[in-house]
């Protein structure tokens, strides 16, 4: 009997963790999220008010009643709040918003950080926190390139002449 309860405690455990796990959910009950990234998460009952404390941290919309795509847009930590039809939460937790640090090179120069994504050729990228030039002048060029893109020129003027 009591190598049955354990079993099933076990099963019941490891369950719980997979299910935690399969919701963005951490051990200490936050949810993690990276920078510039989104992530799906989807709750058992339907939501109809979704609350980000501090929206420059990141950003949460309901795709339906029951999936909630949240965007890390800064570092830091907020909470998410999504509430049922009657006004009651069912969920409220602490979000947690970090830097995807995979593939990044930091390089210093004095007090002055540069970062660069690199897989295996380094190519700038903007991180908070970067040195001021670098970061505008990084930037600008980013949206420059995504202003061009969207106009179409960056596709006409990449088509080779016969």
């Amino acid at each position: 009997m009591v190598n049955w309860v354990r079993r099933a405690s076990a099963i019941t455990c490891a369950a719980l963790g997979a299910a935690a796990s399969l919701i963005g959910i951490a051990q200490a009950g936050e949810i993690d999220v990276i920078a510039d990234q989104a992530k799906v998460f989807r709750i058992d009952e339907p939501a109809y008010t979704v609350i980000v404390g501090n929206p420059s941290i990141a950003d949460a919309i309901m795709h339906d009643r029951t999936t909630v795509v949240v965007t890390g847009k800064s570092f830091g930590r907020t909470n998410l709040i999504i509430l049922n039809q009657d006004a009651e939460p069912i969920v409220d937790e602490t979000l947690v918003v970090r830097a995807d640090t995979e593939n990044l090179v930091s390089l210093y120069k004095s007090a002055e950080r540069q970062t660069y994504t690199c897989n295996p050729d380094c190519e700038n990228t903007v991180r908070i926190g970067d040195d001021k030039d670098f970061f505008s002048n990084t930037g600008s060029q980013v949206s420059d390139r995504n202003s061009l893109a969207s106009s179409g020129e960056v596709a006409a003027s990449s088509i080779l002449p016969e």
